[in-house]
């Protein structure tokens, strides 16, 4: 569970934040930092649901391809 709590939070708090190591660095640009945002929420979706007991179907709509 900690693992998967730490990649969405390390995840936003590195890369996303202004003050965070990528963006602090110079490492990450804004296109990345978009396709990063949309996929840290998906994967904190799906973290949600499957502990909330909602079905996969639901969990990972976000990746299954349309």
């Amino acid at each position: 569970m900690g693992a998967l709590l730490a990649i969405i939070h390390l995840g936003r708090a590195w890369a996303l934040e202004p003050g965070g190591m990528l963006q602090g660095n110079h490492l990450i640009s804004a296109e990345e930092q978009e396709l990063l945002s949309g996929f840290l929420h998906s994967f904190a979706y799906a973290v949600f649901c499957l502990l909330d007991g909602t079905g996969e179907d639901v969990a990972f709509e976000d990746f299954l391809a349309p």
